[in-house]
C-alpha cells in the first residue's frame, strides 16, 4: 500500500496540483487571471467553442449511427449476423489519425474523389470541392467511424438488459412503434446511453492527434498542445488544462451519478426464448449493405494509407500510376524509421510489463485483502480514465522538466517519463482485467 500511494503521489496527484497550482496562482498569489485570458482572446474562445462543438455533434452522430445498429444485432436475426457483429467493432482498434491521413489523400482539392467525379462527368475538376476546408467536418466524420463503436457496445448491452416485459406492458396499454421506444425502451437504456455519450465526447474533446494531421489549430487539445515549451512563461496553458480537466471530471462522475440514480432495478429473469425478428431475402440483404456501407467508410481511410504504402505515382489520379515496395524496403535505411519502430515497441513493453506489475498488485490488495482505504484505493486507479493524455502529458512536463526524468537539451530524453506516463494512463484497465 506504501508503494502503491508513493507512486500515485509522485506520477499522480502531484502533477495534478502543480496544474492548479500553475492555473490559479501568481507570485505566491491567488488569481483568476489567467483563466479570463480563455474567455478574453478570441482566439482561446474559438478553440474553446470549436472544441465543445466538435464533441457535441459527435456524440450525436455516433448515436445515431449505433442506435440503430444496437437494435439490429440485439433484436434482429439474419445470416451473418455474428460475422458482422465482430466487423463493426474493427474502427476501434484502428488508430484515428493514422485515418486522418488517408483521407486527407483521398479528399485533396485533387485527390482521388474529386478526380472520380470529374471521371464521371458529376464535377469538373476546375471546380472541384474542397472537401477539407474548414478542417472541423474532417476530424468530425473521421472521429465519428472510429469511435461509433464504443457507442454501440454500450447501446447494445443496455438493450440487451432491458426486461422485455415492461415493453409487453406498454403495448398492452396501447403503445406501440416510435411510441414504445421513447416511453419506455429508452428511458430503460439512458444509463448505457449518458455512459457511452460521456466518452465519446471526452474522447473527441481532447483529441490532439487528428486536428494536427488535417492542420487544424482552432481546438482546445492543439492550443494546449502549443503552449508546451513556453509553459513556464506563459501560464495559459495551465488554465485551458483546468478547464479541460473540469469539463471532462463533471462528466465522469456525473455518468457515474446518473447510472447509479436512474438504474432500473427489475426482477432477475432469464432471457432465453426472447423474441427476436428475423430477416430473410431482402431485408437481410438490406441489413447486410447498410452494414457493409458503414463499415466500408469506416476503414476506407486506413484502406487508402495501405494502398499509399504500396503506390507510386498517386498524383492527380483516382488510383496509383503503380505498386511497389520500395517504401517498405527504405524501412531498413532510413535514419529515423527503425529507431522509431524499436523505440515505439520498447517503450510499449516496458510500459506493459510495470502495469502488469502494478495492476496486479492493485487487484490483489482490492479483491484479496480487507485493509482500510481499499476503496479510495480503487477509486485513484481508476481517475486516470477522467484525465485526458493531453492534460497529464502538460502536466508532467510542468512538473518534471529539468529533473533526471524529464532532462532539458542537450540531454533531452525522457524515455523514463513516457514509459511512466503511458502505465498511468492504461493502469485503470489492467486493474479491471
Amino acid at each position: 500500500m506504501l508503494g502503491l500511494w508513493a507512486f500515485f503521489g509522485v506520477f499522480l496527484f502531484y502533477p495534478i496540483c502543480f496544474m492548479v497550482k500553475s492555473a490559479f496562482v501568481s507570485d505566491g498569489v491567488p488569481t483568476l487571471a489567467f483563466v479570463r485570458t480563455l474567455f478574453h482572446d478570441p482566439r482561446l474562445s474559438a478553440s474553446l467553442l470549436n472544441s465543445l462543438k466538435l464533441g457535441i455533434i459527435t456524440t450525436l452522430l455516433t448515436f445515431l449511427i449505433s442506435m440503430p445498429l444496437a437494435w439490429l444485432m440485439v433484436r434482429c436475426n439474419f445470416t451473418g449476423k455474428g460475422l458482422l457483429s465482430s466487423l463493426l467493432l474493427l474502427p476501434l482498434v484502428l488508430p484515428p489519425f493514422v485515418g486522418a491521413i488517408g483521407l486527407r489523400q483521398i479528399l485533396a482539392r485533387y485527390g482521388a474523389v474529386n478526380q472520380l467525379l470529374d471521371t464521371l462527368g458529376i464535377v469538373p475538376l476546375t471546380s472541384g470541392i474542397d472537401w477539407l476546408a474548414g478542417g472541423l467536418g474532417c476530424v468530425v466524420v473521421l472521429q465519428t467511424l472510429h469511435l461509433y463503436p464504443i457507442m454501440f457496445l454500450q447501446l447494445s448491452a443496455a438493450l440487451a438488459n432491458v426486461d422485455r416485459s415492461l415493453e409487453e406492458a406498454g403495448q398492452s396499454l396501447g403503445s406501440h412503434g416510435f411510441r414504445l421506444f421513447r416511453t419506455i425502451t429508452l428511458p430503460l437504456m439512458l444509463p448505457g446511453v449518458f455512459a457511452g455519450a460521456s466518452l465519446i465526447f471526452i474522447w473527441a474533446f481532447t483529441d490532439l492527434g487528428t486536428p494536427l494531421i488535417f492542420d487544424y489549430q482552432q481546438v482546445i487539445p492543439v492550443q494546449i498542445f502549443n503552449q508546451v515549451e513556453n509553459a513556464a512563461e506563459n501560464p495559459t496553458g495551465y488554465a485551458m488544462v483546468m478547464f479541460v480537466l473540469v469539463v471532462t471530471a463533471i462528466l465522469f462522475w456525473t455518468s457515474k451519478w446518473w447510472f447509479e440514480r436512474r438504474r432500473v432495478e427489475t426482477t432477475p429473469r432469464s432471457h432465453v426464448g426472447e423474441r427476436t425478428r428475423q430477416l430473410n431475402g431482402w431485408q437481410s440483404n438490406l441489413a447486410w449493405f447498410a452494414l457493409g456501407t458503414l463499415l466500408l467508410l469506416a476503414v476506407l481511410p486506413h484502406l487508402t494509407v495501405i494502398i499509399m504504402s504500396i503506390g507510386k505515382g498517386w498524383q492527380m489520379r483516382i488510383m496509383p500510376k503503380e505498386f511497389t515496395s520500395d517504401f517498405f524496403e527504405a524501412l531498413h535505411t532510413h535514419e529515423l524509421t527503425l529507431p522509431s519502430i524499436r523505440n515505439s515497441i520498447f517503450y510499449a513493453g516496458l510500459a506493459t510489463g510495470l502495469n502488469v506489475i502494478l495492476g496486479l498488485a492493485i487487484a490483489y490488495l482490492l479483491a484479496r485483502r480487507n485493509i482500510p482505504g481499499r476503496a479510495l484505493l480503487d477509486a485513484t486507479a481508476m481517475l486516470p480514465l477522467a484525465l485526458p493524455g493531453i492534460v497529464m502529458a502538460f502536466g508532467y512536463i510542468g512538473c518534471f522538466s529539468g529533473t533526471w526524468l524529464y532532462p532539458l537539451p542537450p540531454h533531452h530524453n525522457p524515455t523514463l517519463l513516457l514509459i511512466i506516463s503511458y502505465s498511468v494512463r492504461r493502469l485503470p484497465y489492467v486493474v479491471r482485467a
